[in-house]
């Protein structure tokens, strides 16, 4: 029997982790999926634990790879990664893990920010010159910034800085990189004017620590199980995410990658970002080649996951009885006739007030409360997706991801959105299908 050559892409999500086979053609051969319970970091933080994560994609890796247990027809030539955006990873002067790896939700001391502003301000010259609303640790440059004023004697162990992508690489290569998909990623670090690191990198003595910016499209000769194989740079899972599409649309169009955050992608867009768009989480990121994709980011589908439990508990329904909920006309219309059941929103602001619908009655069935949830975020996600499309006219949408199984979010969308072509992607694999695809580039 003939072996198959395949290509191994892990796909690390903030929720789901998995690993898919590729063969020559663009085929799924093979995938698996698991999740990690998170740990905290030392202050106490909840932070994901890389370690079971680095652990796992070792075992499977070495698993597949192992001729007395993975597949004889399969022969792994190539493994590249996928992985969120708005971490870090430090590596010591031996290249071993420093034992930080900081949730981009944790909040930045305002004493920092003050401090930061100071020196690199004003804000909003900042904001538009790296191309990003301040976010705190979601501008993952400004972890590090708070590691060398917060944590001095943690600091003064790091000899490199990797983006999570690329650590994910260096698992299998032991070759520490930069590249650009992942630093144009609301960092905060890069100068979308200048095309050059922000000058605070060089105001705080920063450059040395990120090893040679290389291209997307990098491959290292390395071995693994005593195996050959070629080891990809890694990319931010936005911009991979969007790559099948610059190949096999014709047309321009809006990519609505739809996960834990619904990110609006234009990338046919050169515009330079308003001080409005950047007050309503525009930013940019960039692409392979380094070009800049505008982009309108919301915590919808973390918002979406905290009321569905809340109403899982008020109405004692099972969470996935409500999220394979079908389109229903009459429900739709008594969910607009219905008083709105009491959402008390988290995490989606507009326009800087916190949305909160509290009513002292709560409608009696259960579908009507979550077909009023949906009435709520998709006039949100319509905001945003009109704001990706900025000054353009770009009637088309493209949804990916979790959210194209959820009848009633796509429905609002055509409602909300009338005069543009809004289709459901068939492209299978997400990201890790856009780098898989730099295998045949």
């Amino acid at each position: 029997m003939n072996e198959i050559t395949v290509h191994a892409v892990f796909d690390i999500g903030k929720t789901n982790k998995k690993l898919f086979l590729f063969d020559d053609q663009g085929e799924i051969v093979w995938k698996t999926s698991t999740s990690f319970p998170t740990t905290e970091d030392e202050d106490g933080f909840i932070s994901d634990d890389l370690s079971a994560i680095e652990n796992w994609m070792k075992e499977t890796m070495a698993h597949l790879m192992d001729p007395e247990t993975g597949t004889a027809a399969w022969k792994i030539k190539s493994v590249n990664f996928s992985g969120y955006g708005a971490s870090l990873v430090y590596l010591d002067e031996n290249g071993d893990r420093l034992p930080l790896f900081i949730n981009y939700l944790k909040p930045f001391p305002k004493n920092l920010e003050d401090r930061f502003f100071e020196n690199y301000g004003p804000k909003i010259q900042f904001c538009q010159e790296t191309a990003s609303p301040w976010l705190g640790m979601l501008n993952s440059g400004l972890q590090i910034f708070w590691l060398k004023h917060d944590k001095p004697d943690w600091f003064a162990k790091v000899k490199y800085v990797l983006h999570f992508p690329q650590y994910l690489s260096y698992i299998f290569s032991g070759e520490p990189i930069t590249e650009y998909t992942s630093i144009g990623c609301h960092t905060g670090m890069w100068d979308y004017q200048k095309e050059d690191y922000h000058r605070w990198i060089d105001g705080e003595g920063l450059r040395r620590l990120f090893p040679a910016l290389r291209p997307s499209d990098t491959w290292t000769k390395s071995s693994f199980q005593g195996q050959p194989i070629q080891v990809g740079a890694g990319l931010h899972d936005t911009s991979a995410s969007l790559i099948p599409y610059l190949t096999s649309e014709k047309e321009p169009f809006i990519l609505l990658s739809t996960g834990t955050w619904t990110l609006a992608i234009n990338p046919f867009s050169d515009e330079k970002l308003s001080g409005e768009d950047l007050q309503n989480d525009c930013l940019n990121n960039l692409r392979i080649n380094g070009q800049q994709v505008r982009t309108a980011r919301l915590f919808l589908g973390r918002e979406h996951e905290i009321q569905v439990t809340r109403l899982s508990e008020h109405y004692h329904i099972e969470v996935g009885d409500i999220l394979n909920l079908k389109w229903d006309p009459d429900t739709h219309l008594k969910a607009k006739e219905t008083e709105e059941f009491a959402f008390d929103f988290e995490h989606l602001i507009l326009n800087t007030k916190e949305i909160s619908t509290k009513k002292e009655n709560n409608p009696k069935e259960w579908a009507v409360a979550y077909y009023q949830l949906m009435g709520l975020l998709v006039p949100l996600q319509i905001e945003a997706i009109k704001r990706a499309a900025g000054s353009q006219y770009i009637p088309r949408l493209i949804i990916e991801g979790g959210f194209v199984h959820n009848e009633i979010f796509i429905e609002l969308l055509h409602q909300g959105l009338p005069d543009w072509e809004v289709g459901v992607s068939t492209v299978k694999g997400g990201s890790a299908r856009g780098v898989f695809e730099l295998v045949k580039q």
